[in-house]
């Protein structure tokens, strides 16, 4: 068993990433997710494996990063990882709140797919932690005071980052 926990990673003094790390546990994670919501957009918020904090997803098994943000395929190689049971949609000014258990020994790194699903996403709007990976390279996401918060237009928005604000606890 280990700690569960939610993380902002800097280099540098910039945000690098934001992850759900189950990394040192064993075994399942009951995790609470409490989802807002300020927009007009249906958003669809999940959280997807990578191999380390640059962002890595592993395509070949092997355990290795082999697509970076910023590389060709990444937003596909990303739906691919998610977790599939965990879809995090609430209704404009409603808060919903979601009890799930998550599988422990991997890092998990945010997405968000705006007025989409995983089935059919326009990839002008499907957004990460990683700026490189964002259209525009913009950053859509961030960690401020304890929560996950999403800004859910390409090319920066208009910078609220309360589209989708997302609070999580876990109990190993």
């Amino acid at each position: 068993m280990g700690d569960a926990r939610v993380d902002a990673t800097t280099a540098d003094d910039e945000v690098s990433g934001l992850f759900l790390d189950l990394r040192d546990i064993t075994g399942d994670v009951a995790t609470s997710f409490i989802v807002n919501r300020e927009a007009a957009s249906r958003n669809f918020v999940s959280f997807y494996r990578v191999t380390d904090t640059d962002g890595g997803i592993d395509t070949t098994g092997d355990g290795v990063g082999d697509l970076l943000p910023g590389d060709a395929g990444y937003a596909d190689a990303a739906i691919e990882a998610r977790l599939d049971d965990l879809a995090l949609t609430t209704p404009n000014r409603i808060q919903s709140v979601f009890d799930l258990t998550l599988p422990g020994g991997d890092l998990y790194a945010p997405l968000l797919i705006a007025d989409g699903t995983p089935d059919g996403f326009d990839p002008g709007r499907i957004f990460f932690a990683f700026p490189a990976a964002n259209p525009n390279g913009f950053e859509n996401i961030r960690f401020r005071d304890g929560v996950i918060e999403f800004e859910d237009i390409a090319g920066g928005g208009d910078q609220d980052f309360n589209d989708i604000v997302l609070q999580v606890a876990t109990t190993v």
